[in-house]
């Protein structure tokens, strides 16, 4: 598999973001956090889920406006920056400012903001588009 045919898929497995799936591109550099001008806004993913536990909202309160910066370099290299008051953990350790990750081709990483909120980190294959069929017009004489 080629770099440029691979993505980093976030795919959220806790808190309001559970289920939700998002790609970032080689190459990308993406903030995450509750503020709406975040590239990956939780605040979007919540408003659809008002009605669940509060409990989930205590714990979603524990995500920074930005949060946190993943940069994206290719499949050999991710960098992860703490952006928050309320920690970033790694695999279960806070991370101490940033963490870089350069296993992703072997296995799979957890990110959990705050107290709740978490996404499973893994490689995955960009998927391809369907081309949009070219449409021909001829105008007659």
């Amino acid at each position: 598999m080629a770099d440029e045919a691979l993505h980093l898929k976030l795919t959220g497995i806790a808190g309001f973001i559970k289920g939700e799936s998002f790609t970032l591109r080689p190459g990308s550099i993406s903030v995450i956090g509750r503020s709406r001008s975040c590239d990956i806004s939780l605040r979007e993913l919540k408003q659809g889920r008002e009605d669940d536990e509060g409990a989930k909202e205590d714990h979603y309160k524990t995500v920074s406006r930005q949060h946190v910066r993943i940069s994206f370099k290719d499949s050999s290299e991710v960098m992860i920056e703490d952006l928050s008051h309320n920690g970033s953990y790694l695999d279960g350790a806070r991370i101490q400012s940033r963490a870089s990750i350069s296993d992703l081709a072997k296995k799979s990483h957890e990110l959990r903001l705050g107290t709740n909120e978490t996404f499973k980190l893994e490689l995955a294959k960009a998927e391809k588009t369907k081309a949009s069929p070219k449409i021909l017009v001829k105008r007659g004489d």
